[in-house]
């Protein structure tokens, strides 16, 4: 599920989505983390309010199930982040997400 999918999309929805992944991944013996969706330029307040509410049932839903979340928060609203179309990160913005994403996978690995 991707970004401008989330602001579209229902939370029952999206609940079915996550809870159908996890029976997938849950017995796999890996270790899973979930990226938290970013934020849509231009889907006003109610995209924005739909997606944090999403962010909350997804950061809780990892916890529950000992799932990791990687949560961006707004930091890739900051100018020169994200793509010209408001969706897609910047070749800058894929840089600090792979940087922390790398991060987290040596924090997890020691």
């Amino acid at each position: 599920m991707v970004t401008s999918d989330t602001a579209m999309s229902s939370l029952r929805n999206i609940k079915k989505v996550y809870k159908a992944l996890g029976v997938v991944v849950r017995d796999t013996g890996v270790q899973i983390v979930f990226s938290s969706a970013l934020l849509v330029k231009g889907k006003g307040v109610d995209g924005a309010s739909r997606i944090w509410q999403i962010k909350k049932y997804v950061w809780d839903w990892c916890h529950s199930q000992g799932f990791g979340y990687l949560d961006h928060r707004t930091r890739f609203e900051k100018p020169g982040l994200l793509g010209a179309n408001g969706v897609h990160l910047s070749d800058k913005g894929k840089s600090i997400f792979s940087q922390r994403l790398a991060k987290l996978m040596k924090r997890a690995s020691n």
